[in-house]
């Protein structure tokens, strides 16, 4: 088997604005989840509920971009945002 044949073909769930973001896309999902902001130490009220991890991020960036000046996520805040989803 190639490994270029296990490759899906389906478009990043999350814009590409957003380079890192779509390794959202690939975390499992999980019931009832949410996320605040200051769990990952920014000092804000935003809280986020959603039935998937994904649905959390595209949340998270969707508030980030404008209101924390954040058009473009590290690495560093998706995998503090992931851990923090509870």
């Amino acid at each position: 088997m190639n490994l270029l044949s296990t490759v899906s073909n389906n478009p990043p769930a999350i814009p590409i604005k957003y380079p890192y973001a779509d390794v959202a896309g690939i975390m499992p999902g999980t019931t009832g989840s949410s996320f605040r902001c200051q769990d990952i130490g920014i000092d804000c009220p935003f809280e986020a509920h959603g039935s998937t991890r994904q649905e959390l991020m595209k949340k998270f960036i969707e508030h980030a971009g404008p209101l924390h000046n954040m058009q473009v996520l590290s690495a560093d805040v998706i995998f503090k945002v992931h851990n923090a989803i509870k």
